[in-house]
């Protein structure tokens, strides 16, 4: 007989942090319900999202000039574009293995650009229903000059955030 739970969609936000990587530990452990096979039950839905900036240049023509001044080649900018998506590949395979350790299966999403505003509209257009962040635990000074992302999915997002704290 199948179960009238229904299944929800937890979005964890993955960055290079171990913070992150603690949040994602804390889902696995409290959130993400297994799929319950002999009872028909599907199981939880888990998406690690990354979100990856893009490089900051200032294009001027002939070439691209990057903030220092300094002028980028095409083959300096496809080499940054490379690294950039491996470093997220070795980065979003590792939580996968997180989460295969704990039977639980999960799906990638890359987003580019500022992770606060994309984040929440990642939630919002995927209908999530919650998100988990962890916290680097900035101090006031940090975060006023940094900006916290945590903090402003919190206020933003449309639908619940559970912030993970450093441990």
């Amino acid at each position: 007989m199948a179960t009238s739970r229904r299944v929800k969609k937890v979005v964890v936000a993955i960055d290079e942090s171990s913070e992150s990587l603690n949040a994602l530990v804390w889902a696995l452990d409290n959130m993400i319900e297994q799929p319950w096979k002999d009872q028909g039950f599907p199981g939880d839905t888990l998406v690690l999202l990354h979100s990856q900036s893009l490089p900051y240049v200032y294009i001027s023509e002939p070439g691209i000039v990057g903030p220092s001044g300094g002028l980028y080649s095409a083959q300096l900018l496809a080499s940054m574009k490379q690294q950039q998506e491996h470093s997220t590949d070795i980065l979003l395979t590792a939580a996968k293995n997180l989460c295969t350790q704990k039977n639980i299966k999960a799906v990638t999403s890359v987003i580019f650009g500022d992770p606060r505003d994309n984040i929440c509209d990642f939630l919002e257009e995927s209908h999530a229903d919650m998100l988990v962040i962890g916290s680097h635990g900035y101090g006031t000074m940090k975060r006023a000059l940094l900006g916290s992302v945590s903090d402003y999915c919190a206020r933003y997002a449309k639908c619940p955030v559970l912030v993970v704290k450093k441990s």
